[in-house]
C-alpha cells in the first residue's frame, strides 16, 4: 500500500478502509499475541513488535522497524504517521499472532477507524485498540470484577465492541 502524505489522500483512504473492519470474536483462543507502539526521535519513527505464548505472557520474539515521518500528527489520522513503522515492524517477525494489541484506538474512533483496527484490516489480523483516553462517545464505567464491561456510545449508535477491565 502507498502512504498518503497529504490530508485529502488520507481521509479518502479512511474512508475505503473503515468499510473493511469487520468486528466478531476470535474463531479461536490465541496463542500467540503480539503488543506493538510506536515512538519518535527527531524525524524518525521507530515502530515495535513483541510477540508472546499466550496465557504464559512469555516473550517469543521481537521486532523494530526504523521510518522517516511522512505525514504530520493530526488527531484522528495517527495511523499515517505510525503506521507504517508499525507494519514494518509486525513485518520482521518470524511468528505470526493471532491478535495484535495496539497502543491507540481501534473503532472507539471518529471514523471507526484507528490505528489498530487502521492496521488490522490492512494486515487481514484481528487486532484491538488499548488506548490511554477516549476518543469520542461516552460509557457507562463497568465494574470491577474481570470480565465485567460496557458499550461506547456515540452519536446516539451503540459501538458493538464493549470495553472490558
Amino acid at each position: 500500500m502507498e502512504w498518503p502524505k497529504d490530508l485529502k489522500r488520507a481521509k479518502q483512504l479512511q474512508e475505503i478502509l473503515r468499510r473493511n473492519v469487520k468486528i466478531g470474536p476470535l474463531k479461536k483462543d490465541p496463542e500467540y499475541i503480539t503488543g506493538v507502539d510506536a515512538a519518535f526521535l527527531n524525524n524518525k519513527v521507530i515502530g515495535v513488535a513483541c510477540v508472546f505464548k499466550y496465557p504464559d505472557m512469555l516473550l517469543i520474539e521481537e521486532a523494530y522497524s526504523l521510518t522517516e515521518i511522512l505525514f504530520p500528527y493530526i488527531p484522528g489520522l495517527l495511523s499515517f504517521r505510525e503506521g507504517q513503522a508499525i507494519i514494518g515492524a509486525l513485518k520482521g517477525l518470524k511468528k505470526k499472532s493471532d491478535v495484535i494489541l495496539f497502543d491507540g484506538q481501534g473503532i472507539a474512533h471518529p471514523k471507526r477507524l484507528g490505528i489498530a483496527s487502521h492496521v488490522g484490516v490492512i494486515l487481514n489480523i484481528p487486532s484491538i485498540g488499548c488506548a490511554k483516553s477516549r476518543l469520542v462517545g461516552s460509557y457507562k464505567e463497568p465494574g470491577f470484577k474481570k470480565g465485567n464491561w460496557s458499550f461506547l456510545r456515540h452519536g446516539g449508535e451503540r459501538k458493538d465492541t464493549p470495553f472490558t477491565l
